[in-house]
């Protein structure tokens, strides 16, 4: 970082296996490099997968499911950086997504840069998420969404219940109901005079 403060990194290649439950107390941030059919056991409905990281990176070409878990919850640390990134070809499957916004200004919660991330619910904390050219499947709601900026790829919604800045400059996004939604395009028909 600029300050010149540290921070944990830790990167962790998997394949074909059972992952365990990684958590920490004091922030940083995971790369989990996915091949193959991978899963983790959250330890039960009453832990999340993943608490206390910053920013939970998750690549390869493979797929990750999250099962026997409260949810994936990750984010909230000081670090200029989203709280989830998805990127590669990589699957995630959780029923169950909780971001915390960064502490910092317009980084989103959630960038999907590339593979495939499967959910049925999305709580972003009052953040924002962007999807830059991977797919993003929710089933049921986003919860607490600010702002969506699609660039590129597929978003899926299944409903986002509040008051949401929705800003689609590339590649395509539905939803099976918005409430209360403020939508920009671009570029726009003041743009093209």
């Amino acid at each position: 970082r600029d300050s010149g403060e540290l921070y944990h990194a830790f990167t962790v290649s998997a394949a074909d296996c059972t992952l365990p439950n990684l958590t920490v107390p004091d922030g940083g941030i995971l790369r989990l490099n996915i091949s193959g059919d991978c899963t983790v056991d959250g330890g039960g409905t009453e832990y999340a997968c993943f608490e206390g990281f910053d920013c939970l990176l998750v690549t390869g070409d493979g797929t990750l499911t999250v099962l026997n878990a409260a949810a994936l919850d990750c984010g909230g640390g000081d670090l200029p950086i989203p709280s989830l990134v998805l990127d590669g070809d990589v699957t995630l499957r959780c029923d169950d997504i909780r971001l915390t916004a960064p502490n910092t200004v317009d980084v989103p919660a959630l960038a999907v840069l590339g593979g495939t991330l499967c959910t049925d619910m999305l709580w972003l904390s009052n953040g924002m998420l962007v999807n830059a050219g991977g797919t993003l499947s929710v089933q049921g709601s986003v919860q607490e969404l600010k702002r969506a900026v699609f660039r590129g790829g597929t978003t899926l919604l299944g409903a986002a219940e509040q008051k949401a800045e929705f800003i689609l400059s590339g590649g395509t996004a539905h939803s099976h109901r918005i409430i209360h939604c403020l939508l920009y395009t671009s570029p726009s028909p003041r743009d093209r005079q």
